[in-house]
């Protein structure tokens, strides 16, 4: 009896942890790509959109005044409770967040987890209404670059005393597709500088 018991939660506990790395989206478009769209001159830009909101995007950078420099890393998160928090509090500045460090949690196919202090570049408020942070990595996570993972789960961690200002502070993004990009990105790159 005991060890049908154990037998059970064992399955039961891989269930869990399949399905807590399983990848959920509200849109189609969750494949890292070339991205022609962001110009940026004398770079070339990597995206994958996130699995909840199709405008926030991970993207990577590539200089073309040095193909062989790291790539950098920026994500752009938007949040919608903005203007709810504005009511509750309103001396609430959502700018003056820019140049503090927001803390963040990287969870790769929930075998490797990392923490990181990433700059906050820039708070804008978009044509939506709703509130966007980019952020920037002052140097790319080497466990990033690893070909092996399928799924990046990215949030926002419980302590960090901005969590509260998004609606969604937990977001995920496929990383199936990103060395075949990271490989075309700086083929691209050595092309523009040998012409």
């Amino acid at each position: 009896m005991c060890t049908k018991r154990l037998g059970l939660l064992v399955v039961l506990f891989c269930i869990f942890e399949i399905q807590a790395s399983e990848y959920q989206s509200n849109h189609d478009e969750t494949y890292w790509f070339p991205n022609h769209e962001f110009l940026l001159e004398g770079s070339q830009v990597g995206t994958v959109r996130s699995n909840l909101v199709w405008s926030d995007r991970m993207s990577i950078i590539i200089n073309e005044a040095n193909c062989k420099t790291e790539p950098v890393l920026f994500i752009n998160l938007s949040t919608s409770k903005i203007p709810e928090i504005q009511i509750e509090n309103p001396d609430f500045d959502f700018f003056s967040l820019e140049g503090k460090f927001v803390e963040l949690g990287f969870n790769f196919d929930n075998k490797l987890i990392e923490k990181h202090d990433v700059l906050i570049a820039s708070a804008t408020e978009l044509a939506n209404g709703h509130h966007n942070l980019s952020l920037w990595f002052d140097e790319m996570p080497e466990s990033f670059l690893m070909s092996t993972w399928q799924v990046l789960t990215m949030k926002i961690l419980e302590n960090d005393p901005y969590r509260d200002y998004f609606d969604k502070p937990e977001r995920q993004y496929r990383m199936g597709g990103f060395p075949a990009v990271l490989v075309d990105l700086l083929g691209k790159c050595e092309e523009a500088i040998n012409k």
